[in-house]
């Protein structure tokens, strides 16, 4: 009876070893697919990131050379206002020179005009003063 008390108790004992064997293989099968579902998650978290970051390096990029192409245009208009303003400045002054070039050509003139104005005066005077002489 011993005997049988042994093997049944030992019997008893694998029984309970296997169960625990199983549960504990469960429980690890269950906590390596949590696992590998949280190593998923991660991974598609990582490549979303991934792509947002390729994504504003990109716009980046592309707001870096819309800055540097209107600085361009900018730099290119801003030339283009002082040219304009020196042509204008230019042709200004020609302008000025010419009208002062009239105004002296037309004060000469004036003076010439005078001259000889005193001059027909001065004459018509003497010629008078010899008509009243000779009657």
């Amino acid at each position: 009876a011993s005997a049988a008390e042994a093997t049944s108790r030992a019997d008893a004992v694998q029984a309970e070893a296997r169960r625990k064997v199983a549960e504990a293989r469960a429980e690890e099968q269950q906590k390596r697919a949590a696992l590998e579902d949280q190593v998923e998650k991660e991974r598609r978290r990582a490549e979303d990131a991934e792509k947002r970051e390729a994504s504003r390096g990109a716009e980046a990029e592309q707001l870096r050379a819309s800055a540097a192409e209107a600085t361009s245009r900018a730099d290119a208009v801003q030339a283009e206002a002082r040219r304009k303003v020196a042509e204008a400045r230019a042709e200004e002054q020609q302008k000025r020179a010419a009208l002062e070039d009239q105004v002296e050509k037309e004060r000469r003139r004036a003076e010439d005009a005078e001259k000889r104005e005193a001059s027909r005066g001065a004459e018509a005077e003497q010629l008078r003063a010899s008509a009243a002489e000779a009657t």
